[in-house]
């Protein structure tokens, strides 16, 4: 038994060489786990300092968008814009994605375009491009905004001074007059529309598509929707206008367009109407089998254009019954071209 122990001893017996041998490799194998090991605690702590950088930043006041900058709006207040688009001076300014803020606010009904950028001193620059509003009605009593690109918009709190811009719009009920009205106001100035104040519908016995505008100074314009886009001149000609019951009317024709002043139709007593005769002296009528009313030229002071013998200028009709309107004809009544009652241009005149 005594032989077997010494014999287990003799075999667990290392050398001190090769123990100090193990003992260097341990202490290699050591070293190298170390260093390999410091890439990983130097990336950690950089991340662990970048994200306590970024949470000191944004803890910070500096770190907020400082103001808000709004251009391009027209009916649109800039703190109704700013509430559309989110944005204020209690959001991060980099945290602000000027992408997502455009598709927020092109969102809305009202605006057409939106371009956002972030600028220096922390500022965010909005610049809109709103749409064409003509106007405003009530539809089932809810005040609705009309728009030139043939679509809607309910009218918010958040802009409702919009109403002293744009005309209330009166009738029109059917989708294809509005979509025709729509569409006469693709020409028509902003500035003009800011003047209108109402626009219905009038019906006249040669032309049922008449609009029916009221001015803001009172005054009215008559014109059928292809020919709206003479409102543009509207001014020019109102300020000659002294009889508050001439009307402002629009004829685009084969001589070019024209505006010009004449007696309003609702001021016209049955009395007082006119009719186209022929040679038998039966009245003359349409394709619609209505009578054709006679109209007469207004000088440029908006009274009755008169010839040589002091008797009212008409204006002529064709065969259809379609006036006839001569678009120089304030030019030619000035030179005496209408002494005899009709234009009679001299050689070489134009």
């Amino acid at each position: 038994m005594v032989a077997d122990d010494i014999k287990t001893e003799e075999d667990d017996y290392v050398p001190s060489g090769v123990q100090e041998i193990f003992a260097k490799k341990r202490l290699h194998k050591a070293q190298i786990d170390f260093i390999s090991s410091q890439p990983r605690v130097l990336k950690w702590a950089m991340f662990c300092g970048a994200l306590l950088i970024i949470a000191v930043y944004f803890s910070m006041p500096s770190s907020c968008v400082k103001s808000v900058s709004v251009s391009g709006n027209i009916n649109l207040p800039s703190e109704y814009i700013k509430e559309v688009s989110n944005v204020d001076t209690s959001h991060r300014f980099f945290l602000t994605v000027p992408f997502i803020t455009e598709l927020r606010l092109k969102s809305n009904p009202m605006i057409q375009d939106a371009k956002v950028s972030l600028n220096a001193n922390h500022v965010v620059s909005i610049n809109i491009t709103e749409k064409k509003a003509i106007g405003y009605r009530y539809d089932s009593d809810e005040p609705t905004v009309i728009l030139a690109d043939h679509t809607t918009a309910s009218l918010d709190s958040g802009y409702l001074g919009i109403i002293a811009n744009i005309p209330l719009i009166t009738g029109f009920d059917d989708e294809d007059e509005t979509k025709q009205l729509c569409s006469a106001f693709a020409d028509v100035e902003t500035s003009v529309i800011a003047d209108i104040s109402e626009i219905s519908q009038y019906k006249l016995p040669y032309d049922d598509q008449t609009l029916k505008i009221l001015m803001r100074t009172g005054g009215y314009f008559v014109s059928n929707y292809h020919d709206l886009y003479m409102i543009n001149q509207y001014h020019l000609v109102e300020k000659k206008v002294t009889d508050s019951s001439k009307c402002v009317f629009a004829f685009s024709g084969d001589t070019g367009d024209t505006v010009y002043t004449r007696t309003c139709p609702w001021n016209e007593t049955a009395s007082e109407t006119e009719y186209w005769t022929d040679a038998s002296g039966n009245v003359i009528k349409n394709s619609y089998g209505d009578q054709i009313a006679k109209h007469y030229y207004t000088d440029s002071s908006g009274s009755d254009a008169l010839d040589s013998n002091g008797k009212k200028i008409p204006i002529p009709i064709d065969s259809s019954g379609t006036e006839v309107l001569d678009a120089k004809f304030q030019e030619h009544y000035e030179a005496g071209y209408y002494a005899a009652g009709t234009l009679i241009l001299p050689e070489g005149a134009e």
